[in-house]
């Protein structure tokens, strides 16, 4: 430090930090004795940046668990300090006004990589980083291997996880430990006793969490294709469909054998009629089935006693459903009157009506009935086909 022979310029030389501070002049004059100070100059003198380094608070960090801290220092003039994470801005965590700490509760896993602090001042500057770990897991715990292998080949089976730090593994065979450890399992020869349930237990040491995984295996004879899940579910699609075209064929070679003349008369109802003869003096069985009951039990009146009525109606039964009420036997005698028989109790809802020739109408029911006359069939709120050879069906 200097000053001029007329006291009017003031010189640092090899300035140190505590020479910082705020400087000013006062002037005096010695005839007047009159004296004026100057406003404050402010002279900062910066210390080059060394020793940059990253503190953590906190150790062994498990996701949703752990809190953490991580503070930026460094020796010298610190003008500026900037965070990064694996190369880019950091940002979704707290940091402090003089972005000296980071604060980040709970951690998570994706908080996992590499955290850098670069502290800088006009004249110098320095970067320093460090690595978070954050444990967790396992997950995703997943067997790998050949669902079905031939008798005398390799088993080889791989258990993998994410997990930090990497997870150890255990297996189980059909619900019983086995000594295998380690991702693998390998069994040089197969058997058929190998076919079975393999589980693998993977474990974090840190987190002390498990996860099971399941895997099945068949052993075959050799030459015999596996039957892999997709196959079994394709097979199973298959025979349905085969089941449901036969279905449909049969059907087909029904109507083909005699279909009921038909007359519908509107949109809901379908009219059929079977002229009567001696030759059809056979028993007819009419089944309908429709989970939803409605009406009451059946009445027969017939009104033609000069064709035999007695055989108007043989039996009416109710199959299925789930409600319950009573069904009589309806015998109409030569007067037309009708002759009821009870009959054991059935699940039976509608409204069926029998006249000579015999006329029922049915509406939303399951029904079973033998006729051995004439027959004429009204049918509410179905869509049907009728035939008929000894049996008829519906």
């Amino acid at each position: 430090m200097s000053l001029d022979t007329e006291f009017r310029e003031f010189r640092l030389e090899n300035v140190q930090a505590n020479q910082s501070g705020a400087y000013s002049c006062r002037a005096y004059n010695s005839k007047t004795l009159r004296s004026e100070t100057s406003s404050p100059s402010t002279i900062t003198v910066l210390e080059r940046i060394s020793a940059a380094a990253i503190t953590i608070t906190g150790d062994n960090l498990i996701a949703g668990n752990s809190s953490v801290n991580l503070t930026c220092d460094a020796q010298g003039t610190i003008i500026t300090r900037e965070w990064r994470k694996d190369g880019n801005p950091l940002q979704g965590v707290n940091i402090d006004e003089l972005n000296r700490t980071v604060s980040i509760s709970p951690v998570k896993k994706e908080d996992n990589g590499v955290y850098t602090c670069q502290v800088s001042n006009p004249f110098s500057s320095e970067t320093v980083s460090i690595g978070l770990i954050v444990n967790y897991g396992p997950e995703k715990v997943n067997i790998m291997g050949e669902g079905a292998i031939e008798i005398g080949r390799l088993v080889h089976l791989t258990c993998t996880a994410e997990s930090v730090p990497e997870s150890t593994y255990t297996w189980a065979f059909n619900g019983t430990e086995t000594s295998v450890t380690g991702a693998s399992y390998i069994k040089e020869l197969s058997e058929y006793e190998d076919s079975g349930t393999y589980t693998c237990t993977a474990l974090n040491s840190i987190t002390r969490h498990t996860v099971d995984a399941v895997f099945e295996l068949s052993v075959k004879e050799k030459g015999q294709p596996g039957l892999p899940i997709g196959t079994i579910i394709g097979i199973i699609a298959a025979v349905l469909f085969i089941v449901v075209a036969v279905v449909g064929i049969s059907v087909f070679l029904l109507k083909k054998r005699r279909s009921l003349p038909g007359d519908p008369t509107r949109r809901d109802m379908a009219v059929y009629e079977i002229p009567f003869t001696k030759k059809d003096n056979h028993t007819y069985a009419n089944t309908m089935r429709n989970p939803e009951l409605l009406g009451g039990p059946a009445q027969v009146t017939p009104n033609s006693a000069g064709r035999n009525p007695q055989q108007a109606l043989r039996s009416c039964s109710r199959k299925g459903g789930d409600s319950t009420s009573s069904i009589n036997q309806h015998q109409a005698g030569l007067d037309g009157h009708v002759y009821d028989t009870p009959l054991p109790a059935h699940s039976f809802h509608s409204t069926v009506s029998t006249q000579m020739p015999c006329t029922f109408e049915i509406s939303l029911f399951s029904f079973y009935c033998e006729y051995t006359n004439a027959l004429h069939f009204e049918i509410s709120l179905f869509s049907f086909y009728s035939e008929y050879t000894n049996d008829l069906h519906f």
